[in-house]
């Protein structure tokens, strides 16, 4: 191999030319150890990706906005192309191929393009068009579907491979709901009463109450059955126990 690649030719190939990210054939920080045949960029010299997530929400079967900030010590070239894989998204839903991503004004992201792979619920970044600046957080903003079913955080890893590579890290995850995929299990809430006409505060009078809630999953029902759920707590109403008739004014 020495006999028809030299090593000073090997050495050109990473050092020579620009000097800087980017720049006439060179690639960003290589040392003279990385001249030598098949050594691995990464592992000679411990470059980090620094990375954090939040969601939108931890209800169960809606749309989630996962928030993605991270940033890395040196540039992250578009070429030769560097390519940043998130994985670990338990549980998310969303279609193979092209995903769209913004940054953190919910612009359509500027140096970013992104993919999705369902079978590694992974999200696939490719730096593009320029090298990211070394230093700078960058946010992606994605939308995936939550599981139907309540689960805890996702355990996410972030790394990179071509242009530059950097090994895998955790993720640090958001607290408490705005841990990234914590899904609950389904509830009813915003569970509001009131009456409908003040009129009818008087001791005996017949009275309209008003029940608002909001459940957090889709409500339904098996084939000839029927959901049903309580509310209790209503102390002194009469005449006793039986069917109350209801509407949905919406």
């Amino acid at each position: 191999l020495e006999a028809a690649w030299p090593l000073q030719f090997l050495r050109l190939g990473l050092l020579g030319g620009g000097g800087g990210a980017g720049g006439g054939g060179s690639l960003y920080g290589a040392t003279d150890v990385e001249s030598q045949p098949l050594q691995i960029r990464g592992l000679s010299k411990a470059w980090s990706l620094v990375a954090s997530a939040s969601q939108s929400t931890s209800s169960p079967a809606v749309n989630n906005t996962i928030r993605l900030v991270f940033m890395s010590d040196v540039p992250l070239t578009a070429n030769p192309v560097t390519l940043v894989y998130v994985t670990g998204f338990s549980g998310a839903l969303a279609t193979d191929g092209a995903l769209a991503i913004q940054d953190e004004n919910n612009q359509p992201h500027g140096a970013f393009t992104a993919s999705w792979r369902s079978s590694l619920r992974q999200l696939v970044l490719t730096v593009t068009p320029q090298d990211t600046a070394p230093g700078r957080n960058y946010t992606v903003q994605l939308t995936v579907t939550n599981p139907s079913v309540p689960q805890g955080s996702a355990s996410l890893t972030i790394e990179s491979s071509g242009g530059v590579v950097i090994q895998r890290s955790a993720v640090a995850s958001a607290a408490g709901a705005s841990a990234p995929l914590l899904v609950d299990g389904p509830r009813l809430a915003g569970l509001s009463i009131r009456r409908s006409n003040s009129n009818k505060a008087y001791p005996g009078a017949q009275d309209f109450l008003v029940f608002t809630f909001m459940p957090t999953a889709r409500l339904v029902p098996q084939a000839g059955q029927r959901l049903s759920g309580g509310l209790t707590g209503l102390g002194g109403m009469g005449p006793g126990s039986g069917t109350i008739k209801g509407t949905n004014p919406g």
